[in-house]
Order: structure tokens, then C-alpha cells, then sequence
């Protein structure tokens, strides 16, 4: 299912690892546990690749390998063994296994800091910084500005 498609997700594009990419970070509560990628300028018949998450880990992989040209099956276990490491029918190099491990770090980072600026600017904006009046707010000094 592509990133756009799935219900309640925070889909967002950007620029991660030197890949243009449009992800959706998927959350039960405030764990992150799932990330559905699609990365742009990888073929329109590639299929989007999904990252499993326990707490901060990486349980699983599914997806193509980062040049798009092979699919690759990843599983760990929650001591950060790896368990299962597919490049089709071959097993997975060393290299593209920690291709993909680097790659679910720098989503997952990108995802949590994402989420958290968002919590944080929600609360900011909630809350006393709001004054009656339209157009205006208190700024850091409690004097009144207009917006």
C-alpha cells in the first residue's frame, strides 16, 4: 500500500541518505512501529518497501534493495539477531544488509523528530501563548503581537 493510501499514517516526502523518498510512519500510541517507503526515481513497478519496528528496532525489512533492481527480506531478532536475510532467493550480503539497517535508522530518526516537533508545536499553540483578539499573540517578552 503506498504511503498516501494508508489511513491514520503521517505520510511525509524528503530528502533522507541522499534518496528522495515519500514514507509513512505508522504509531500505536507514541511507539513508532511501522515505516511504508516509497522512494522516488526507483522503477514504477518496484513495490514499496516496509519497515517493522519493536521499541527502537528493527524487526523486519521487506522491500527492494536500495538500487531497486532486487527484493530483499530482512528479520531480527529483538537482541539484534539477524535471523532472516534474503536478496531473492541468494542470501543477502553484509552490505546490504547494513545498507538497509542504516536506512531504517535514519527513517525511524527522521519519523520521531518529525512526530516531536509536531507534539511540541501543537502544545505551544494550545495553550497561554494564545491571546483573545484577532491576529494577535504574546511574544516571548508577554507583550502582545500581531501575527
Amino acid at each position: 500500500m503506498a504511503p498516501d493510501e494508508v489511513p491514520h499514517a503521517h505520510v511525509v516526502t524528503a530528502f533522507i541518505g541522499n534518496v528522495s523518498t515519500r514514507y509513512a510512519a505508522h504509531y500505536d500510541g507514541e511507539a513508532l512501529v511501522q515505516i511504508t517507503e516509497q522512494r522516488q526515481g526507483t522503477p514504477p513497478d518496484v513495490a514499496d518497501a516496509t519497515y517493522l519496528f519493536r521499541s527502537a528496532r528493527l524487526m523486519r525489512y521487506e522491500g527492494p534493495t536500495l538500487d531497486g533492481k532486487d527484493w530483499l527480506v530482512l528479520e531480527i531478532d529483538p537482541q539484534g539477531q539477524v535471523l532472516v536475510a534474503r536478496n531473492g532467493t541468494e542470501p543477502a550480503s553484509n552490505e546490504e544488509i547494513n545498507a538497509i539497517l542504516t536506512r531504517a535508522q535514519l527513517l525511524r530518526n527522521h519519523a520521531l523528530a518529525r512526530r516531536a516537533t509536531q507534539t511540541h508545536a501543537r502544545h505551544n499553540s494550545s495553550g497561554s501563548a494564545r491571546v483573545h483578539g484577532a491576529g494577535r499573540q504574546l511574544d516571548a517578552n508577554g507583550q502582545t503581537t500581531a501575527r
